[in-house]
């Protein structure tokens, strides 16, 4: 989990964002370079004194992975329900989580609802494809 206490974000954040700006202004910004960044970086902050071991780097990896399920989670998945409403939702998707969520509900599964139109700012309808899933809720409308 990425939110640790303000003090020592203090501490760290000076360093990261002078690294940042650093590799922003004097390095190519592409995934390899990232990829190749990120790499050393990790390795060399968590490389234990008395040598790899297969529980150390698979420290490597779960502080990698939480990373990486956290920007997932907090961005990836906000911008995906932002383009599924602006761009319509894929039907055995849409199905898919109907059928789950009724499950869940212990009610037989029914038809999806057809999309409904809504009205937007200049007045015109466009036709909503589904709702952006608040935590707690789910796809069914």
């Amino acid at each position: 989990m990425p939110y640790i206490k303000q003090h020592t974000r203090k501490k760290l954040d000076y360093c990261i964002d002078e690294l940042a700006a650093c590799f922003k202004n004097n390095c190519p910004l592409d995934n390899g370079s990232a990829n190749y960044i990120i790499t050393r970086l990790i390795l060399q902050m968590l490389k234990p004194t008395n040598g790899w071991s297969y529980e150390s780097l698979s420290n490597v990896i779960k502080t990698l992975e939480c990373s990486k399920l956290e920007i997932t989670r907090r961005l990836l998945n906000n911008y995906e329900d932002q383009k599924i409403v602006e761009n319509g939702d894929i039907p055995e998707l849409y199905h898919f989580a109907n059928l789950i969520s009724h499950s869940q509900q212990q009610n037989p599964p029914s038809k999806p609802e057809p999309p409904q139109n809504i009205r937007i700012k200049d007045g015109q309808t466009i036709e909503k494809k589904t709702k952006i899933i608040n935590k707690g809720e789910n796809y069914a409308n």
